[in-house]
């Protein structure tokens, strides 16, 4: 998949940079700290070699961070492949198979007291580096192997007893699978795990809210597992658990955690005893730190005299934080001998922050209690219910928790998805909070699915994929993504979508790989990838009954199909479906055209099908598709679905913003295309108003073109993520928020003109004239939207020019609305004359628009030339023009014009004489008729685009070439601000400079000076209370960016929020129970002047 994508990206990056910089899959770095639990680092240092695959290689940065540790990383490109030199991994530096072997050589030659091997592909690396680990080894260093085989028998010959040190701690492994050996006076110990999983622990990819206790117990494993190995080990003690205290050496520190992870008591055993009577039903751990030596864990269990107790819930899904209800039951009695009345306590717990949002506490009789909860507060898509159940003496007797998920109902107004997703607590804290990519878009199973909720993860499943393919036969082939049915579907040569065998076969892999996650009401539901159509195929048995019930519905009559194909069929049981080339051949367009929309139309269906199961399940879906790479009927598709994501396409991508503003867009951006850039390119696509979304290609720690670092860390440069940083936190709510300019531009569109330059050399393409159009527009700050039939009702009173550029397809009924506008007052551009093909691509012998531009038909053998062209105000040293006619035909039409250029734009936009550019002939052309374009530019490179925000405009500039400028001309003076930084100047003209780390410069524009917001806020409140901040003198339509630092002097990155006053002129920013007591530092920007004020909040 993505590979067309991925290559293209490559080329474009490889054509200037020679290799990007690859550290972030070679490497690993300390550049991420996380939050995590201090063991001992007084040890004396260990010096590892480490020998891993990317997928779980944080867990060498995280046993550094709780070690004293002197590593060396070496990472292969996955669990069994060593290095390659495939396309995408050839881009980065230090990955080829050379470059890793002088790697791994020259790190050989230190000395190492433990050589590591994380399901890494030790046999794949050269022999004199394998040879030479193990000699290290026989020479006395200390192995480590977790789930790698390696074929050595003599290595494994003398079998050892198990480590002693196996008895203080606390791991994941079945003893069974580890196995002890001396090799010459190196120890081995080999952790025998045949999954291919992570590079060190096993629950590295485990994500609910007992993951952090087991992860924790499972560095100690390691941390002894290399101490051991180095001959370095030391016991901790014996541990005894004598009911009320736990029996320790004396002079131990000691920690006590729940299996929760949360720290219940620390301390010393100065008398060798660690009291734990207070601790109730639940699994504890104890943590035994030797200072200078070593640590341990033991685990214990504690039963309460009440039984266990049992939460139950009205429901575990509450989309959009719906109230619900619930009871508390234990299920055994109370002793009399229990200090009663007893009380129940229940808290609502944030995963994976671990934030405490709500209290409730009941007394309880009759061993139950009832509770509901509405308007609580819960920021995370899943959370955890627990109670606690404590006696008359505040003891604690019995604990019980429930999981609860909180899908949410809303789509930010800029979201960010990643293709891959979070795959640990820590890389969920890093991708999630700390780079507000709040979506991931992946397959998911019904356990999956809910392990990434309880990562704070919006869900948007990839749930099939419609690769509408051919076979040998030319039938249709599907691509099945669930096991059975893709086993299934072999059986049929016929896999058209209308075989009713195939339409079943389908919908069980829908059912399939729905299973469970309706439940979760995922943000985004995806239809596929690169979804692909092949309009070659569509001639199975099943096509033909199917083609014939197609064309029956569209023409109505057989005679009218006759008209258009040039046929004389009695019925419709005669018409045959033959294939695209015989048509095509035969010069008969209408059949070779309903052949492609018959395929457009299956396309289309199996879409529409799939999301219609999809909403039985769920009502609440949004479904699309992304990655495709364009050419598809936009309007047809989107009959049916909620969104698109495709790649980038200049054309398409305005197509789908003017047609559907509203919906969600992104194109996957990322890739090696902009490895070596400053700034990201959702800058210029947010400003072309392409998205409103970024999707970003990909997530996971060990993608070539990953977003984070094999460790983590960003893997691109501070400037391009303080850049996503800022789009996140205010620019790109302001773009997305704030509508085109009005120009008064209209560009006619309709998809079935793509396919008429097949009909004659006469019939250019729409992209054409359109493209230079755009890019026109997009230098000019010119406003520009596009009309269809569909929206033509509502969008043509707007218009006051109408470019009709290579559609020379068209139906009476686009015909009589084009007709109609110019009659009314419009005015009408064409390149060369429109409409003389029917919308089924037959030739017509009289043009629907020969009141606008004569009637015009095709002539057989007349062909354009390319020659220079002059008319009044524009010359150009070459054009494709038509030389029977005369440039720049003007009809006036009722109160309207048609002009008939007879010229195209796509040679004379570079061809213009520099006494004439394009751009100055099309804006007069424009203005002249109508048009409002009000701004300029002195420099026609860099992006220009125009807003109107509510009482101001925004201009927006984007270049991302250095020692570059231009200067903004405004019709008047007016009060200029920089968006998100403040005050310029009062000024008819703004100057910029552009460079690579700043391309992106947006300025709003009033008639009056604005003032900063007057925000209002309490001067304390308590943990467990809201901070209300209003700032009721911003008028509505504000983006108002809300950010603030804890107590700790660090952004609180997950807390910041973009609000609009639209909705409201205060924000209640909640504060836990839990959450760190001390000063809260807001700042309250309003966005588009970029005035900000500061308040501070104490926590107590």
């Amino acid at each position: 998949m993505k590979k067309l994508l991925l290559l293209s990206a490559l080329l474009a990056g490889t054509a200037v940079f020679a290799k990007h910089d690859g550290w972030y899959v070679n490497d690993l770095t300390e550049n991420y700290k996380t939050e995590h639990l201090s063991w001992d680092k007084t040890t004396a240092p260990l010096n590892v070699f480490f020998y891993v695959q990317p997928t779980g290689a944080r867990d060498v940065i995280e046993l550094v961070q709780r070690m004293n540790i002197k590593y060396t990383p070496f990472l292969t490109q996955t669990y069994y492949i060593y290095a390659s030199e495939g396309v995408y991994r050839a881009a980065l530096s230090g990955t080829s198979p050379y470059e890793k072997n002088e790697e791994l050589r020259a790190k050989l030659n230190g000395d190492f007291d433990v050589i590591y091997i994380g399901n890494a592909p030790f046999t794949k690396a050269p022999s004199d580096a394998q040879l030479q680990m193990l000699q290290k080894v026989q020479n006395g260093a200390g192995m480590v192997i977790s789930a790698t085989n390696l074929p050595y028998k003599k290595v494994f010959a003398n079998k050892i007893p198990l480590p002693a040190f196996l008895n203080e701690v606390v791991h994941s492994y079945n003893e069974k699978n580890i196995v002890a050996y001396q090799f010459g006076k190196g120890r081995i110990l080999v952790i025998k795990n045949h999954y291919a999983g992570p590079a060190m622990t096993q629950n590295y990819r485990k994500g609910d809210h007992r993951a952090k206790a087991i992860q924790e117990n499972e560095y100690v494993f390691y941390m002894r597992a290399l101490q051991w190995a180095a001959g370095k080990d030391v016991s901790v003690g014996k541990i005894e658990d004598n009911g009320s205290y736990l029996a320790v050496t004396p002079g131990v520190q000691y920690r006590i955690r729940d299996e929760f992870n949360n720290v219940l008591a620390t301390g010393v055993a100065k008398d060798g005893n660690v009291p734990v009577q207070q601790f109730a039903s639940g699994k504890y751990f104890c943590d035994i730190i030797v200072k200078g030596k070593a640590c341990g864990v033991f685990a214990f269990d504690r039963k309460s005299a009440l039984g266990e107790g049992k939460i139950t819930v009205s429901s575990e899904y509450l989309r959009g934080k719906a109230p619900f209800k619930g009871s508390f039951k234990i299920t055994g009695t109370v002793p009399s001998t229990m200090a009663t009345p007893l009380t129940v306590n229940l808290t609502l717990v944030d995963h994976p922050n671990g934030r405490v949002w709500e209290k409730k506490s009941f007394k309880m009789s009759n061993g139950t209690v009832n509770f509901e909860f509405k308007n609580y507060r819960m920021p995370n898509e899943a959370g955890i219910l627990y109670a606690t159940v404590t006696d008359a003496r505040g003891n604690t007797v019995l604990k019980a928790d429930k999981v609860l998920y909180f899908p949410s109902d809303k789509l930010p107004q800029y979201y960010q998805a990643t293709f891959g997703q979070a795959n640990s607590i820590n890389m969920a804290k890093q991708l999630v909070d700390n780079m507000g990519f709040g979506a991931a878009l992946t397959h998911l199973t019904r356990a999956s699915s809910r392990n990434l909720a309880m990562l704070n993860s919006q869900l948007i499943p990839y749930l099939v994929r419609v690769n509408m393919g051919m076979n040998p036969n030319k039938n249709v082939k599907l691509q099945i993504l669930s096991g059975p049915e893709s086993k299934e579907i072999k059986k049929y040569n016929d896999q058209s979508f209308y075989n009713p065998a195939i339409k079943e076969i389908w919908r069980k892999q829908v059912e399939s790989r729905l299973d469970g996650l309706p439940e979760l009401s995922p943000i985004l539901y995806s239809l596929g990838d690169e979804n692909v159509l092949n309009r070659n195929a569509g001639y199975g048995p099943s096509d033909l009954p199917a083609f014939r019930k197609f064309v029956a519905k569209k023409y109505g009559t057989i005679a009218k199909l006759n008209a258009n194909w040039g046929t004389s069929y009695k019925s419709f049981d005669e018409v045959p479906h033959r294939d695209l080339s015989v048509s095509l051949k035969e010069k008969r367009f209408a059949e070779w055209n309903d052949h492609n929309e018959y395929m457009e139309k299956m396309f289309a269906d199996i879409h529409h099908y799939t999301a219609k199961l999809i909403k039985a399940k769920d009502p609440n879906a949004r479904v699309g598709l992304e990655g495709t790479f364009g050419g598809h009927d936009i309007e047809l598709m989107m009959e049916g679905l909620d969104w698109w994501g495709p790649y980038s396409n200049m054309l398409e991508d305005q197509v789908l913003r003017s047609l559907y503003p509203e919906v969600p867009r992104f194109v996957w951006s990322g890739y090696h295309s902009e490895r070596n850039m400053k700034t990201p390119l959702m800058n210029r696509y947010l400003l072309l108003g392409s998205v409103n979304g970024n999707g970003w290609y990909a997530a996971g720690c060990d993608f070539n073109h990953d977003i984070l670092a094999v460790d983590q860390s960003p893997s691109f440069c501070k400037s391009f993520n303080d850049s996503l940083q800022e789009l996140r936190f205010g620019m790109a709510q302001t773009l997305i928020d704030s509508p085109m300019l009005d120009s008064g531009i209209g560009i006619f569109w309709n998809h079935v003109s793509r396919r008429s330059p097949k009909v004659d050399e006469q019939c250019v393409s729409p992209e054409s004239g359109i493209g230079p159009l755009i890019r026109f527009c997009n230098a000019t700050g010119s406003g520009f939207e596009f009309v269809t039939a569909r929206n033509a009702a509502k969008r043509l009173p707007k218009i006051k020019v109408l470019f009709v550029l290579g559609i020379n397809a068209m139906s009476d009924k686009e015909a009589a609305l084009i007709v109609d506008f110019v009659k009314k007052g419009g005015v009408v551009i064409a390149d060369f004359a429109p409409a003389r093909l029917n919308e089924n691509l037959a030739i017509r012998k009289r043009n629907p628009l020969y009141e606008l531009f004569g009637n015009q038909v095709l002539v057989p053998g007349k062909k354009y030339v390319v020659k220079s062209m002059a008319i009044p105000g524009f010359k150009a040293s070459k054009a494709l023009i038509d030389p029977t006619r005369k440039l720049m035909e003007v009809r006036n039409v009722g109160k309207g014009k048609a002009i008939l250029l007879n010229f195209n734009f796509a040679i004379v936009e570079t061809a213009a004489d520099k006494s004439t550019p394009f751009a100055g002939f099309m804006k007069n052309l424009l203005v002249k008729n109508g048009a409002y374009i009000p701004y300029s530019q002195s420099n026609p490179e860099p992006v220009f685009r125009v807003r109107n925000g509510e009482g101001f405009d925004l201009l927006g500039v984007y270049n991302n070439k250095n020692k570059t400028s231009t200067t903004i001309k405004l019709p008047a003076r007016k009060y200029i601000y920089t968006v998100g930084k403040g005050f310029l100047a009062e000024t008819n003209s703004i100057k910029v400079a552009f460079s690579e780390d700043v391309p992106l410069h947006v300025f709003a524009a009033f008639d009056e000076k604005q003032a900063a917001p007057v925000v209002k806020a309490p001067y304390s409140v308590k943990a467990g209370e809201n901070i209300v901040l209003t700032y009721k003198n911003l008028p509505a339509g504000r983006t108002v960016s809300i950010r603030v630092i804890g107590p700790d002097g660090k952004e609180m990155l997950d807390r910041g929020v973009v609000v609009n006053t639209r909705d409201g002129k205060s924000y209640s920013f909640g504060v836990p129970f839990n959450a760190a007591k001390g000063i809260y530092k807001f700042t309250v920007k309003d966005y588009i002047t970029g005035l900000s004020s500061v308040k501070t909040v104490i926590v107590k």
